[in-house]
């Protein structure tokens, strides 16, 4: 196993305690399992919501796939962040980039859980290597 600087697993145990509420978060407890613990903590910062008239407003022609009350997802700290996307590839790919960068920078976001995602992403890669292979991106299709 991967040691896990402390200041991250506390983080990470945090996460893992917190109520199960598919009604408005993307990510249970059970979904850890599948993913490494920085997606993990990632898509625990992500809130469900909907495509509302003023998501039309701010991204200009990129609208073409988006109707009101799409389900996408947006930074549970801000709301500001919002993404709608087309397809489970898209979905990841919005997830560890864009909103990555963007919890990074949202000044509503805990500092702990900035510190956390800098660190558990230096150490993604060893712990993609052993989870069972396209475990997370069986996490993105369901």
């Amino acid at each position: 196993t991967i040691e896990v600087p402390k200041e991250a697993a506390d983080i990470i145990q945090d996460a893992l305690a917190e109520e199960d509420d598919l009604t408005s978060r993307l990510a249970t407890r059970h979904d850890h399992a599948m993913l490494s613990d920085f997606m993990f903590l990632t898509i625990k910062q992500a809130a469900i919501c909907h495509a509302e008239a003023s998501d039309f407003e701010t991204r200009g022609k990129k609208t073409k796939a988006l109707r009101l009350g799409l389900t996408g997802f947006c930074c549970r700290h801000c709301e500001q962040f919002r993404s709608f996307s087309s397809s489970s590839d898209n979905l990841a790919s919005a997830m560890s980039n864009a909103f990555v960068m963007h919890l990074l920078k949202c000044p509503h976001t805990p500092r702990t859980i900035q510190l956390a995602l800098q660190t558990l992403k230096r150490i993604h890669p060893r712990q993609m290597h052993q989870l069972p292979y396209g475990s997370q991106s069986r996490m993105f299709l369901d």
